[in-house]
């Protein structure tokens, strides 16, 4: 079950005061400033409990009928569409989306509809939708999720409520976290929420997994390779995460695209000390153009380890760091 994230409580009891007096809109397209998709899935989550909970609390009172349906995950007035194998939400889900909408709320309130994430969305998708957006079923709610609103066609952005959720500001950030890991030191856990790109889910959820220490250590691995302390193949023995062998290349982009930065003369967004070194020797070591060509590589290698092509995610960074050339 998905938390009720601070920075989001303003907006949520705009919505849920705008709910209780009969004039919220049918249809949102959410979007997080924040970049993380996770923290819209967080929002649409919580509205839904605010709308179902019997006694109206925000975020649920975990204790009423609904909310403990909401928390087993079976409220049928709950439906949450999701890309499927082809990773994309396809006709057959919106058809299926759209025959429940018809159905009466089994709670008697209301009901919400998650459309996650709606850029995934297949031509034959889109048009069914468009439907169900222009013809509301009164005490339904459309919440449509999107990660990349840009790529939202127009046609669907007019028929909802644009709704851009804050994202949560860095110190509050660490302040979240601290709360909810006491256990880990504030330094690592600012080094965490560096390397995520400083999306505090992300971190969490590293944190949750007990991954944190092997993540840390590619910071480490990363210096000692870069100041020639040890060979590319010595290197990539440190650097493989075997559960996620793409947290090396998502590491040193967020480190590149600090070092451009360092070399523009920007501020830096990176308070971790760790961090800022292993941006600063990258600084040293590439101009900005060969930096240019460094990033370009580590995305596509990043895509290769994700493609699902059963590729060799250790011989694939033993590849990336023999064929780096270090000056």
């Amino acid at each position: 079950m998905r938390a009720l994230l601070p920075w989001q409580e303003g907006e949520l009891e705009r919505l849920q005061t705008l709910y209780q007096a009969g004039s919220l809109s049918h249809a949102f397209l959410i979007h997080d400033l924040g970049h993380e998709v996770e923290a819209s899935r967080s929002f649409a989550a919580q509205f839904a409990a605010g709308v179902f909970c019997e006694n109206q609390l925000l975020g649920g009172c975990l204790r009423c009928s609904s909310c403990q349906l909401r928390q087993a995950g079976s409220h049928a007035d709950l439906h949450w569409l999701q890309p499927e194998e082809a990773k994309q939400i396809k006709i057959e889900q919106i058809r299926s989306a759209i025959d429940w909408s018809h159905q009466t709320a089994q709670q008697g309130r209301a009901k919400v509809l998650v459309l996650d994430t709606v850029e995934h969305m297949n031509m034959y998708a889109i048009n069914a939708l468009l439907k169900l957006l222009e013809e509301p079923v009164e005490n339904t709610f459309i919440l449509l999720l999107s990660s990349r609103p840009l790529l939202v066609l127009p046609t669907l952005k007019s028929r909802c409520q644009r709704l851009e959720i804050a994202a949560c500001l860095p110190a509050e950030a660490i302040v979240w976290l601290a709360k909810r890991h006491p256990d880990i030191e504030e330094a690592d856990l600012q080094s965490l929420y560096d390397l995520t790109g400083q999306k505090p889910l992300a971190a969490d959820q590293l944190l949750q997994s007990g991954e944190q220490n092997q993540v840390l250590n590619l910071v480490e691995g990363l210096q000692h390779w870069l100041k020639g302390e040890v060979t590319p193949i010595q290197a990539g023995q440190r650097l493989h995460v075997k559960e996620r062998p793409e947290m090396v290349f998502d590491v040193l982009f967020r480190a590149i695209a600090e070092a451009h930065r360092q070399q523009s003369g920007s501020q830096t967004k990176m308070k971790s000390e760790s961090v800022r070194y292993l941006s600063e020797l990258l600084k040293g070591r590439f101009d900005h153009w060969h930096l240019c060509q460094l990033s370009d590589r580590t995305v596509k290698a990043r895509q290769a380890v994700l493609s699902g092509h059963n590729l060799n995610a250790a011989l694939l960074i033993d590849q990336f760091l023999l064929n780096t050339e270090i000056t």
